[in-house]
């Protein structure tokens, strides 16, 4: 692909992610910590903040090719059998009444698993409780207590970015409503050749990029 393609398809991109952005069923939001209600992870995770800023009722996008994920299982503090599955498959799963976590800051996890030859597409994984399932895809905001739902935010800088190549899932799997909270299950996601993204592609945008590619294509042609 000549120089100009590849700018134009680059901002192409941009602008089509500034399109979702306005779309995306997903709003901004923080996480309490402390005994009352995230009394696992959230205190512990990030040296002992106390809260944590993400994104209720977020989809999460996976950007790139050839892709490899690493899923970490990072703890949980609940009532419930509950477990995390990515294509299908069962990765994770907690015991009941469990309150197990990684060390601090969670450099070290409990558990974890990679997953390499993966593609530009929404993410493929779940929560599954005894209650019902929190789906990447139809996550549901925090509305309603007793549905499953998890809330997201990303390392780095700017946890409340709606970007990057490490994302946190904190589960609520719906439980009693004096256990509304979003440590029952947590996993992060570590991605290597690529990014995630809360901001999907419109179908619009996975058109024009096919169009780039064909065009790609017809400027390798000429040049040889």
């Amino acid at each position: 692909m000549s120089k100009f393609l590849k700018t134009t398809a680059l901002a192409a991109v941009a602008a089509l992610g500034m399109t979702g952005a306005v779309s995306a069923a997903t709003f901004q939001g923080t996480i309490p910590g402390g005994t009352a209600v995230n009394d696992g992870l959230v205190p512990v995770y990030g040296a002992g903040t106390t809260e944590r800023d993400g994104w209720y009722g977020g989809q999460l996008w996976l950007f790139g090719t050839d892709v490899t994920l690493t899923f970490d299982f990072l703890g949980s503090e609940a009532g419930f059998n509950n477990s995390f599955w990515f294509n299908g498959n069962p990765l994770f799963a907690t015991g009941g009444n469990t309150n197990n976590w990684c060390t601090v800051d969670c450099t070290v996890p409990l558990a974890s698993v990679s997953v390499s030859g993966l593609s530009t597409g929404l993410l493929d994984f779940k929560f599954v409780t005894p209650v019902g399932e929190a789906v990447n895809g139809s996550n549901p905001d925090n509305t309603t207590p007793t549905v499953p739902n998890f809330f997201l935010s990303f390392d780095g800088a700017n946890p409340k970015a709606a970007s990057g190549t490490s994302v946190v899932l904190w589960l609520d799997d719906g439980g009693a409503s004096g256990d509304d909270n979003h440590d029952d299950m947590v996993v992060r996601i570590r991605i290597d050749n690529g990014s995630i993204s809360v901001i999907p592609l419109p179908a619009a945008g996975w058109l024009l990029l096919a169009g780039l590619g064909g065009l790609g294509v017809v400027a390798r042609r000429k040049k040889s």
